[in-house]
């Protein structure tokens, strides 16, 4: 992927004025369920899996039933909508770990960070998947700009990825964003650097190689279809340049992962998001 100066459009900003919210396309969903901070206009109509689950839960109103119907909607990037349903399952089920830790994601979808954070910690409390919820923890704090408290739930993130090479490079990826955003010197964070068999964390993977001194031509090999992937690589060359002090370069980088808004709840997208956010407020 070329780094190339683009203009970011779309970026409303908050504006509750904007036609872009009126606009039945990715961008105008995003900017309902990230951006406006309350449930969305129907932007986008029922998938079949969202119409039968809504079927469903009205012929039998139970707890399984509308815990599938936030799940479709999730899945459907409708987040709001989901967190009502989880909330609902919640209501129903108060000890759920399933539903509080969905009805959590969503939120973090939404960057409704403190319910988010609030959601997450309970669900750590249980202590059912730790390295799941340190990390979500560490992301929550790394948009919440506490970079000192999201780079020590990361490395604590390392021992409990030992064996799962996809987080760990994951983990790796968001310290080497905290040091940067930090200022700080990179080589305590590159001495975590080993061997890794990585599934689909390969953007994470990229920027990390990239960082640890590959060229950027050697490192951008995603395919250009895997828009995930790629805008997870495209945040790790901005914070690339970011700590090379090359401010025009690595604008551009952030400018090119906001315009990759096919994944807009992906971490790195949202990362980028509020980046963006505190720049420009």
């Amino acid at each position: 992927m070329p780094i190339v100066a683009i203009e970011v459009k779309y970026m409303c900003l908050g504006d509750p004025n904007c036609k872009c919210n009126m606009i039945s396309d990715i961008r105008a969903l995003r900017d309902q369920e990230i951006l406006f901070g309350k449930r969305a206009l129907r932007v986008v109509d029922d998938d079949e899996k969202v119409a039968n689950a809504r079927m469903k839960y009205a012929q039998n109103p139970t707890f399984d039933n509308l815990m599938e119907l936030g799940i479709a909607l999730a899945f459907q990037m409708r987040y709001h909508e989901a967190i009502e349903c989880f909330e609902g399952a919640i209501e129903l089920n108060p000890d759920s770990y399933q539903a509080r830790r969905k009805c959590a994601g969503r939120y973090l979808s939404t960057l409704q960070l403190d319910k988010a954070e609030e959601a997450f910690e309970w669900c750590d409390e249980r202590g059912e998947d730790r390295l799941d919820t340190r990390y979500m923890l560490g992301c929550i704090a790394y948009y919440k700009y506490e970079y000192e408290k999201a780079l020590a739930l990361f490395e604590e993130c390392f021992a409990l990825a030992e064996d799962n090479d996809d987080m760990y490079v994951a983990a790796l990826f968001w310290a080497i964003a905290c040091s940067v955003q930090l200022g700080r010197d990179l080589d305590g964070v590159y001495a975590r650097y080993k061997d890794m068999q990585i599934g689909h964390h390969t953007g994470y993977l990229q920027a990390v190689r990239l960082f640890m001194g590959e060229d950027l031509k050697d490192c951008d090999n995603i395919p250009k279809e895997d828009k995930l992937q790629n805008c997870i690589f495209m945040y790790g060359v901005h914070l690339y340049y970011l700590h090379r002090k090359n401010a025009m370069l690595a604008d551009i980088a952030l400018k090119n992962t906001l315009a990759n808004d096919t994944y807009f709840s992906a971490f790195a997208y949202l990362g980028a998001y509020t980046e963006y956010l505190k720049n420009n407020n």
